[in-house]
């Protein structure tokens, strides 16, 4: 026998609801951090949340910028692969945005699968 509960609430009720349930959470902390080990738990997790937002911010910069200078290498690795742009004027333009030398950019293109070779 399956039994369904059913509610409706209007969206003032569910907004009362949900007011009474955070005034009743934010009682529970501020009566946990009274307590100084609750206090102390308390203050660590929030310095742990923020060092992980800062972290968290971080690598997306950084991943950001390396999704950056792929993009750019790829073009160029295609555009010499096409036969359109020689070897020595795309290691210059690598250069602009970080690739040491020539080795370096034919390391970068054996990576992502481009064989220079020929180039």
């Amino acid at each position: 026998m399956e039994t369904h509960l059913q509610h409706t609430f209007s969206v003032a009720e569910a907004k009362a609801k949900y007011d009474a349930y955070v005034k009743e959470l934010l009682a529970d902390k501020e009566i946990l951090d009274k307590i100084p080990v609750f206090g102390n738990i308390s203050k660590g997790v929030d310095t742990m949340c923020n060092l992980s937002e800062g972290i968290y911010e971080n690598g997306l910069k950084q991943g950001f910028a390396e999704g950056k200078l792929e993009g750019r290498l790829l073009m160029l690795f295609e555009l010499m692969r096409d036969k359109q742009f020689p070897i020595r004027y795309a290691v210059k333009k690598a250069s602009e945005f970080g690739i040491k030398d020539e080795a370096d950019f034919r390391s970068r293109s054996a990576l992502a699968g481009y064989d220079l070779s020929e180039a």
